[in-house]
């Protein structure tokens, strides 16, 4: 197929892909491995002002380096980590 919209780069991409279409502005949201804080901040502008994203992490670093990307991005009322 030549359609782009089937083509699968990684794992990742089409769980993007799936969030994009499911999520919608005032939704509810977990990231239960929030790392870097990538998918988090992702999560974060898909539920909109309305919304809430709730992540978790075992290691303090993540929940660290999380807090700060959110509050750069200007999403932090949007999380609870």
């Amino acid at each position: 197929m030549s359609d782009e919209r089937f083509i699968l780069k990684n794992a990742r991409h089409l769980a993007a892909r799936y969030m994009e279409d499911i999520l919608r502005e005032g939704d509810v949201a977990v990231d239960a491995t929030m790392g870097n804080g990538k998918d988090t901040q992702f999560l974060c502008e898909l539920v909109g002002e309305e919304g809430h994203v709730y992540a978790f992490d075992v290691q303090k670093e993540a929940v660290e380096r999380t807090a700060a990307r959110l509050k750069e991005a200007g999403y932090e009322n949007r999380a609870t980590l």
